[in-house]
C-alpha cells in the first residue's frame, strides 16, 4: 500500500507538471495497478514471496512497476490511499524532467518486455483489429494527453504553459520506448 507523492517544490511550473504527470494522484482509496516505489511499503510476508526488487531497472527506473506486477500475480493487490502521504523534491530543471520521462519509456518497454501480458499502451504484435487500433492509439495519445493532464493545472497560466512541456514530454518518452526496444533488438541480434 502507499499514497500520493506531493511535491515540494511546486512553486515551479516543472514541479506542478510533476505533480500531475509524474505523481498524479487521487482523491479516493482503490486498488490499483502500481505505486511509486517513493511511497509505498509491503507486509513482510509478501517481500518474502515475492523476493528482491529486479536490478535491471535501476539505470532506467521501473523496477517498482515490475516489483508491483510481481505482488499482483502472486494474487494480492496494490492499494492506494490519499491519507498515506510522501513529500517528494521533484526534478527542478525542464531538462532533467524530459529525462526522467524518457527513462520511464525506456523501463516501460523493459518491463513490458519482461510481462509481455502485463497491461500495455502499444501492441506487442500487430495481428488483431484492436492491435492496430492499440498501436494508432499509441501515436495519437500523443497530441491528446497534453490536453488532458493540462486541464488538470489549476492555473490557466500553467495549462498554457504546461502544453509545449506535455507535448515534449510525451515525445521522449515514447521515444525512450523505442530506443530501449532497438537497443534490445541489436543485443538480442548479436546474441
Amino acid at each position: 500500500m502507499g499514497g500520493p507523492v506531493i511535491g515540494v517544490n511546486s512553486e515551479s511550473i516543472i514541479g506542478r507538471i510533476s505533480d500531475r504527470v509524474t505523481f498524479s494522484s487521487s482523491p479516493k482509496a482503490s486498488i490499483v495497478r502500481t505505486l511509486p516505489g517513493v511511497n509505498v511499503s509491503y507486509k513482510k510476508k509478501v517481500i518474502a514471496l515475492v523476493g528482491l526488487q529486479d536490478e535491471m531497472f535501476y539505470l532506467n527506473c521501473g523496477e517498482d512497476v515490475d516489483y508491483n506486477w510481481r505482488v499482483k500475480k502472486l494474487g494480492y493487490e496494490v492499494y492506494y490511499d490519499p491519507t498515506i502521504r510522501v513529500f517528494h523534491q521533484h526534478r527542478a530543471t525542464l531538462k532533467a524532467f524530459l529525462r526522467q520521462h524518457y527513462n520511464y519509456g525506456r523501463s516501460y518497454y523493459l518491463v513490458r518486455n519482461k510481462w509481455p501480458e502485463m497491461y500495455c499502451v502499444y501492441p506487442h504484435k500487430l495481428q488483431r483489429p484492436k492491435d492496430f487500433l492499440k498501436a494508432i492509439n499509441f501515436v495519437v495519445a500523443m497530441f491528446y494527453e497534453p490536453f488532458q493532464y493540462a486541464v488538470k493545472m489549476e492555473r490557466v497560466a500553467d495549462k498554457v504553459l504546461a502544453m509545449p512541456v506535455l507535448l515534449l514530454n510525451g515525445l521522449g518518452w515514447r521515444g525512450g520506448m523505442i530506443r530501449q526496444k532497438l537497443s534490445t533488438r541489436k543485443v538480442e541480434q548479436a546474441n
